[in-house]
């Protein structure tokens, strides 16, 4: 009887460090991910060579339309990049982002962007 309940006990403690390695792992993973991510992000960025983003490592960054600079700060969640722009004037976006073929490509409601690296 006392084994038995040596033996449930062990296979609980079994179970426990399972599930909190997963959770690290899985922790790992995700925090890997991101992180490649956003060193893929950093750089210059261009759709049509008037149309430009820089993402600098600190999260700040800028858009360059024509002759005008708008700046701004980003982050990244999962596969979303919020960017909120220093100008109250200057509408803040939301895009969902991925990278394909050493290409950035961006999309919301307002259409699918796609960006080369300059």
């Amino acid at each position: 009887m006392i084994f038995l309940k040596k033996k449930r006990k062990l296979k609980r403690i079994v179970w426990i460090y399972i599930f909190i390695v997963f959770i690290i792992l899985s922790n790992l993973i995700l925090y890997k991910s991101l992180f490649s991510s956003k060193a893929k992000l950093i750089g210059t960025w261009t759709t049509d060579n008037v149309t430009t983003y820089e993402f600098y490592k600190n999260n700040t960054g800028k858009l360059v339309v024509s002759l005008s600079e708008y700046k701004f700060k980003y982050s990244l969640k999962k596969n979303i990049l919020y960017i909120d722009f220093e100008n109250d004037k200057s509408e803040d976006s939301k895009y969902e982002y991925k990278f394909i073929n050493k290409k950035l490509v961006l999309s919301n409601e307002k259409g699918i962007f796609t960006f080369v690296k300059k």
